[in-house]
């Protein structure tokens, strides 16, 4: 961003950083070695557990919904969009992204979905206006969870969305699917503590990291 080099292949650099990270971290030596052990320490100390992860939380997506908006697409859609070409906008492949979890996940107006991190809102507000399904969706930030609320009343569906601000840990009731977009990564095993009904992973190669469902009725269950 500061212009202090330029590389005309930046997918080719990281896929070679990557390949050699073994090696490129065993030439750190002296304050780097030092640097890289306190940032491991320091990391340890944020593990999500209920408190850990409000905290954590709210030191990234409480910087401001303002800040968001200046890089995200306007659905503020926060993970990888499913992109067919050069002449794609953001917009368009992220709506594109939402539709392909929809269709996979086979949503239809009898279902109730659970989603575990709702973001800005961007998958309840299309499922529940395309499909017509009922959505209970949950974030634990504060300002993600205010101008969700905000989306779904201007949009007129808080008959099909329930917007909760709780830890999925301690979500309780039945579902007929279950999806999370790139939040599985962070977050303790959700088939151990989310969910009693076995989920098989779906997944696309071209964009969307982490979608998971149920074949049959999910049940939430609260372990503390």
């Amino acid at each position: 961003m500061d212009g202090l080099w330029q590389c005309s292949d930046l997918v080719g650099l990281i896929q070679l950083l990557v390949r050699n990270r073994d090696l490129l971290d065993g030439m750190e030596t002296g304050s780097a070695r030092l640097g890289g052990l306190a940032m491991k320490a320091l990391h340890a100390l944020r593990r999500n557990t209920r408190e850990g992860s409000r905290r954590n939380i709210a030191a990234h997506y409480d910087l401001g919904n303002a800040f968001f908006g200046l890089f995200l697409s306007p659905d503020l859609m926060y993970s990888s969009a499913c992109w067919e070409g050069a002449e794609d906008t953001l917009e368009a492949a992220s709506t594109r992204k939402l539709d392909l979890i929809c269709r996979k996940l086979a949503l239809g107006p009898d279902d109730h979905v659970l989603e575990i991190g709702t973001g800005w809102g961007g998958f309840a507000l299309h499922a529940a206006r395309h499909y017509g399904c009922r959505v209970t969706t949950t974030t634990i930030s504060r300002e993600q969870h205010d101008l969700a609320a905000q989306r779904i009343a201007e949009a007129g569906l808080g008959g099909r969305i329930t917007l909760l601000q709780s830890d999925y840990r301690d979500l309780t009731g039945q579902y007929d699917k279950l999806v999370s977009i790139e939040m599985i990564e962070r977050s303790a095993p959700i088939s151990r503590t989310a969910t009693s009904a076995r989920s098989a992973a779906c997944s696309s190669p071209t964009a969307w990291p982490w979608c998971r469902r149920s074949p049959s009725r999910t049940t939430a269950t609260s372990r503390r």
